[in-house]
């Protein structure tokens, strides 16, 4: 037997003129959604949560707008890493912590060249390690404990990549 099934959209937030809304990503827990909010002037950045079922949404924090900034969520809900975050005090291509509840932005311990750009975290499901891919052409892939530490390559590639993604068993 076949089944149709319909989807049912409902819109859950309503930026005012000269402003958009982006980049969602479900919570963990699938009960919020962060996302950015771009606007209304032309440098004006801030990520914020609503809950999935609607509501107001709730500011966190201000962010860098542009191509290359990339947040993951930490399994536990209540914090995020993020690159290339501009908005962040002495960013220097590298990745941070964002606590939600506070609001705070922390650089991860770990060593990096100044000339290392790390872009496109992701935190394995087991919470263990970020994944990140290091310089914007010619990227290998490369993690580090979440508590940081000293990076490991992952990958010989020297490639263009454009996401990663964790097994569940976090290979």
């Amino acid at each position: 037997s076949w089944a149709c099934w319909a989807v049912s959209w409902s819109r859950l937030t309503s930026p005012p003129k000269g402003v958009q809304d982006t980049m969602p990503m479900w919570s963990p827990n699938g009960r919020e959604i962060l996302f950015q909010r771009l606007g209304p002037g032309e440098k004006e950045c801030g990520l914020y949560l609503i809950p999935a079922s609607g509501g107001e949404p709730r500011n966190v924090s201000a962010c860098k707008r542009g191509e290359l900034a990339s947040f993951s969520w930490f399994p536990d809900g209540h914090r995020l890493v993020g690159s290339e975050l501009g908005a962040v005090n002495d960013d220097d291509g590298a990745l941070h912590v964002l606590d939600l509840d506070t609001g705070a932005w922390t650089r991860l311990p770990y060593h990096k060249a100044p000339s290392d750009i790390d872009l496109g975290p992701m935190v394995s499901p087991d919470g263990r390690w970020i994944a990140f891919r290091r310089n914007i052409s010619l990227s290998d892939v490369w993690r580090v404990p979440v508590a940081g530490g000293e990076p490991e390559r992952l990958t010989d590639l020297r490639a263009n990549l454009f996401g990663l993604a964790w097994t569940p068993d976090s290979r």
